[in-house]
């Protein structure tokens, strides 16, 4: 205690009181104190190191008085635990013992230990004592990080469907982690978190819209990830949502026509296939086909919903009518991953059926006379319906035909001939009516099976006829008393049945009635008579017979014939006469035509015959005397041969006659003729007039008719004129000029004769020209090569010289321009060397000679106008010479 007081105080009092009052004294002795306070605080852990929140760390705390005074109040003070004691004394060297617990925190963990410091404090003599130690626990820090993402659906099946995701971020480690960046890349979500405890979460949400490509991949996969740094170490974690999808792949394919149906092969259908996606997946290689059409295409790419059309042809066909439909299958496949979706639609065009056949008789316009005829028919089956028909058969029961002609496709024909015997009853009723029918079966049997029938009506004229033909055994008479025999045939010439035929002959007393007469039949009757001396004096006897008879429409017709027998007829020939060949110019006798015709076995005489020219053939001026000599005029007939008839007949009996052909040949006579052309000029210049002389002669000794003479001038020169120069036999001469082309016709031009003729014309430009001139005639020419002639004239240029020497020796005499005639106009100017005109002269004739003037130089100027307008200047010098030398 004397240590704690710091000394020792020792007091001593006297103490006493006085009036009551006390009175002391006192008096102390202090021995002093070498006091040292001091105090201890020593701090452990029941643990070395903590990992978990809520953990509890039990502290003991150990205050040992170090010093060597009592402590009074010490304090103790643990302010991580909140522990707070108070010693109230604490004798040197004296310990007591605390203990005091910790729950650890998130933010402990986080500071990765926990120092727990506690202190001891008191006062001694006003001044403090402290004392402090720690206790160190560590932290074993485990930072860590969960996401949980979750989907409101477990599957989607439609585009556009929103997914709602929650994303739960847990801090699952011991320390707080700060800047969490949470990152949902399908959604396009990113947020940051700052900072999260221990165990504690955030819950976000985001949203998606689900695409085709997600209903095509089979499922939405969602990976969303939360990540930071803990002391610069990466913390992540991540989460995956998987959204399965629904997959209902399918394909619709929709086939269509442009008809409801169809009549007639080759009819074209035009199909529309639509083809769409019916389900929630893209489908890739989607085929199309159709087999009907060969149609086939591939839709590479065919997202749901969308729709693709084709259109595709189809032509009718028989068949098709016949089947009485078009059943067009359309099909499509499509991949949808490694499911194959299909689809098909069948169309089916219903085909109207119309059968329906035609049949026609023709009798194929034969004409009918008689009995015994063919009708020749044609019978014409045509299947005017639009299906096949199968076992179609003809049938003409008149004929008897009974034909199957198989099968008949739409529009097609046949045929069918066929034949009919006409009778006798059929011509006399006339006409012959024919029936006809077909029937053909559908390729659906039954009440539609088409039938027909036609029938034609072969009109048959009636053309009634009978005749009689009489004949005698005898063919002359000569006794009385001469009993001759008739034979009458009477025959049905028509082509009907007679009846009640009458036979008459006067002159035999013969009546006699044929009940019936067929077409063709002949009846043959006889009888006879006896000749008269009348019959002889007449020198014949004639016998009529007729016939009559009655028709089926009882019409009356008849015939009659009449043999006349003479009484001794002498035989008559005329025999062919060939009169030989002639020239046209021959006149005089061909020849007599009874010179080898006969008369009872002798040349004829002509007072007993008679003849009469029947055809001539066309020929003039044929005399004909009456003894037969013939004879021709000469020169009016054409070349050729001549076919005459005659008939020669007995005067006495011109029954008795007989003809014949004379026949004689004409030759065109023979004619030489000859034509020459030459131009009459030495020297031609352009513009020049010059004549062409043209000689025709006939040299053959032969009259000429219808001479032609032809001259067609050359493109070089000008028809101006033409004349004749001279003409020996006076010939009468047409002439034609047509353009270029001279035409002289002589319609007579006697042997020996010459005729001349010339023509004028104008030089063109220059150059060679070629003329040349034919001859001919009606008569054949026996030498040819004299009937054409050429002239070949060269015609020379425009000239103009530089020389004269007019001293009339007829050689340049004057100033002639050579050609100056191929100008229409033209005006000159001569002068001499001072400059005088001595010549002026419009169209100048090329007559200057230097009248007067004196040899030298002298100088022109020709001014010149073209036949189109155009004027030309030619200027030059003139050397005029006076000696006759030069």
């Amino acid at each position: 205690a004397d240590l704690n007081r710091g000394s020792i105080v020792n007091v001593a009092t006297a103490t006493t009181n006085f009036n009551e009052q006390p009175v002391t004294a006192e008096d102390d002795a202090i021995v002093t104190v070498d006091q040292s306070p001091s105090i201890s605080i020593v701090k452990t852990s029941d643990l070395s190191s903590v990992s978990t929140v809520g953990q509890v760390i039990t502290y003991t705390l150990t205050v040992t008085n170090t010093g060597n005074v009592t402590l009074t109040n010490i304090v103790i003070n643990d302010p991580l635990t909140g522990f707070t004691e108070t010693i109230p004394s604490l004798n040197a060297n004296q310990s007591v013992t605390f203990q005091t617990s910790y729950t650890v925190t998130a933010a402990d963990l986080n500071n990765g230990s926990i120092v727990n410091v506690a202190t001891a404090s008191s006062n001694f003599n006003e001044q403090p004592v402290t004392a402090e130690d720690d206790a160190t626990v560590t932290v074993d820090q485990s930072p860590s990080i969960s996401i949980v993402k979750t989907s409101d659906v477990s599957s989607v099946s439609t585009v556009g469907q929103v997914i709602t995701y929650t994303l739960t971020v847990t801090n699952t480690g011991n320390v707080t982690l700060t800047n969490i960046v949470v990152n949902d890349p399908l959604t396009g979500f990113t947020e940051n978190i700052s900072s999260l405890g221990q165990g504690q979460s955030v819950v976000f949400t985001t949203t998606y819209v689900v695409e085709q490509g997600d209903l095509d991949s089979g499922s939405i996969v969602n990976v969303a990830t939360a990540s930071t740094n803990f002391n610069e170490q990466p913390v992540n974690a991540e989460d995956e949502a998987i959204v399965t999808v629904d997959g209902n792949p399918s394909i619709l394919i929709v086939k269509s026509s442009d008809v409801e149906s169809v009549t007639l092969a080759d009819q074209v259908i035009t199909y529309t296939l639509t083809v769409t996606n019916t389900g929630n997946i893209t489908l890739t290689n989607v085929l199309v086909n159709d087999p009907l059409t060969g149609f086939e295409n591939t839709i590479s790419t065919l997202a749901p919903g969308q729709v693709v059309e084709f259109t595709t042809s189809y032509t009718v066909t028989q068949e098709d009518i016949d089947s009485g439909e078009v059943e067009n299958i359309a099909s499509v496949t499509g991949n949808a991953g490694v499911e194959e979706v299909s689809d098909t639609d069948a169309l089916i065009v219903p085909a109207v059926q119309n059968p329906d056949i035609q049949i026609e008789i023709t009798d194929n316009d034969v004409v009918i006379t008689e009995a015994g005829q063919e009708i020749p028919y044609t019978i014409t089956v045509t299947n005017t319906g639009n299906v096949t028909l199968t076992n179609v058969t003809v049938v003409d029961t008149k004929t008897g035909l009974v034909v199957n002609i198989g099968t008949l496709k739409p529009g097609e024909t046949k045929t069918v001939e066929t034949t009919y015997p006409v009778t006798q009853e059929d011509v006399d009723a006339g006409q012959v009516t024919n029936d006809a029918s077909v029937t053909g079966q559908s390729p659906n049997p039954g009440d539609d099976d088409p039938t027909d029938n036609d029938s034609v009506t072969t009109p048959i004229t009636p053309a009634p006829g009978i005749s009689i033909v009489k004949s005698s055994d005898k063919s002359e008479i000569r006794d009385l008393g001469e009993t001759v025999t008739y034979t009458l045939v009477v025959t049905n010439t028509g082509n009907v049945t007679l009846t009640n035929i009458l036979v008459s002959d006067p002159l035999t007393g013969l009546n006699e009635v044929i009940e019936t007469l067929a077409p063709g039949e002949s009846v043959t009757i006889e009888t006879s008579y006896v000749v008269t001396q009348e019959d002889l004096d007449r020198g014949s006897l004639l016998n009529v017979a007729t016939v009559s008879g009655e028709t089926p429409d009882g019409e009356q017709i008849g015939d009659e014939d009449e043999v006349s027998i003479g009484v001794g007829i002498r035989e008559i020939i005329a025999n062919d006469d060939d009169f030989g060949t002639y020239f046209v110019s021959y006149g005089g006798r061909l020849g007599n035509i009874l010179e080898n015709d006969l008369l009872d076995g002798q040349r004829p005489d002509p007072a007993d015959v008679d003849f009469e020219f029947t055809e001539l053939d066309g020929v003039i001026g044929l005399l004909i005397d009456e003894n037969g000599d013939l004879s021709l005029i000469p020169g009016v007939n054409e070349a050729r041969e001549y076919t005459l008839r005659y008939v020669l007949r007995e005067v006495a009996n011109p029954n008795n006659s007989d003809d014949a052909f004379v026949v004689f040949r004409l030759l065109n006579d023979n004619v030489n003729l000859g034509v020459s052309k030459e131009a009459l000029s030495d020297e031609v210049f352009e513009g020049d007039e010059f004549e062409y002389e043209i000689v025709v002669v006939n040299q053959g000794g032969t009259d000429a008719r219808n001479v032609v003479i032809t001259d067609n001038l050359p493109n070089g020169v000008t028809y101006l004129s033409n004349r004749v120069e001279s003409n020996s036999a006076n010939v009468e001469v047409n002439v034609n000029v047509s353009g270029s082309a001279i035409t002289w016709r002589i319609p007579f031009f006697p042997a020996d004769a010459r005729i001349v003729f010339r023509v004028r014309v104008k030089a063109g430009a220059a150059g060679t020209v070629t003329n040349t001139v034919i001859v001919g005639a009606d008569e054949d020419d026996t030498d040819e090569s004299d009937n054409q002639d050429s002239d070949v004239t060269e015609i020379r240029p425009f000239h103009i010289p530089n020389v004269i020497t007019p001293n009339n020796d007829g050689l340049n005499d004057t100033f002639e321009i050579q050609g100056l005639n191929k100008f229409v106009s033209n005006r000159i100017v001569i002068f001499n060397r001072y400059g005088d005109h001595v010549l002026e002269a419009e169209n100048y004739k090329n007559d200057w000679n230097a009248p007067g003037q004196v040899a030298g130089t002298y100088f022109y100027v020709l001014v010149t106008v073209d036949s189109q307008g155009r004027e030309h200047v030619f200027k030059g010098w003139i050397q005029v010479i006076w000696q006759k030398e030069l």
